[in-house]
């Protein structure tokens, strides 16, 4: 039984990551237009799911984490990272 409750909640989980990952590319994309105030609410509330989802994956046991926490660094990293200083040499 305990089984088939994770193989179900795998593919909901993997969405949750992958509309996570893609809201905070969508953060960074929109930097600097009209969308980037609706875009930052919206990667907030997909860090905050994708965080309960690492915080639930890792109840359920040690090696479930690992996809969901792998999902919540890369959305920081994405969030923090400055592009425009190495557009700026670039161009220099």
């Amino acid at each position: 039984m305990e089984a088939i409750v994770l193989t179900s909640l795998r593919w909901p989980l993997v969405v949750l990551l992958l509309l996570g990952i893609s809201s905070a590319l969508f953060a960074r994309i929109s930097q600097g237009t009209r969308l980037e105030a609706p875009s930052h609410r919206l990667f907030f509330v997909f860090m905050g799911l994708v965080g309960m989802a690492t915080f639930g994956a890792l109840l359920v046991g040690p090696g479930h984490g690992l996809l969901s926490g792998t999902a919540l660094s890369l959305m920081s990293l994405v969030a923090v990272w400055d592009c425009s200083e190495m557009s700026r040499t670039a161009v220099s």
